[in-house]
């Protein structure tokens, strides 16, 4: 009733803006044991849909295209994954979407593609809800990493 009525429940956001009373999801519930989330079964979509590649691409360059006519710059992130989850994607699919984040910075000046998806050093098990979510702790990293791509003006 706290919640939805006096508000006195709300979220606890840090200075990124992540809610840092969100700690549950499945990580948490089993205290970060990677041997147990070994064993837990997700959801991935490994079927590979041409259609729906063509459309969002084509939708992408429209953006894009709209960026860069208002001089806008543009960071396209792939975020931070679970091993496990790394391991389940479909090859295919990464092929075809890896081909368009590797042209985008070559037909767009004002784009940086920072990729996040592979590192598996700097994000650790407890940085996730799942396998493929960044709690409030991951995220906050993920930030920090990004703000400075910012703050460097969008140099290396």
């Amino acid at each position: 009733m706290d919640h939805y009525i006096k508000r006195k429940d709300g979220p606890n956001l840090n200075k990124f803006g992540f809610n840092e009373k969100v700690k549950e999801g499945m990580f948490y519930g089993i205290d970060y044991n990677d041997s147990i989330i070994a064993t837990k079964n997700f959801r991935i979509n490994t079927s590979p849909n041409l259609k729906l590649f063509l459309h969002n691409t084509a939708l992408l360059y429209k953006l894009l295209d709209y960026a860069q006519n208002k001089d806008l710059k543009v960071i396209i992130c792939t975020m931070p994954l679970y091993r496990t989850y790394l391991d389940e994607r479909n090859p295919d699919i990464l092929r075809r979407r890896d081909s368009i984040l590797k042209l985008l910075p070559i037909k767009y000046k004002n784009v940086k593609v920072f990729e996040r998806e592979n590192d598996t050093m700097h994000f650790i098990t407890s940085d996730y809800i799942n396998h493929n979510h960044l709690n409030p702790v991951g995220a906050e990293k993920f930030s920090k990493d990004l703000n400075e791509i910012i703050q460097n003006g969008f140099k290396d």
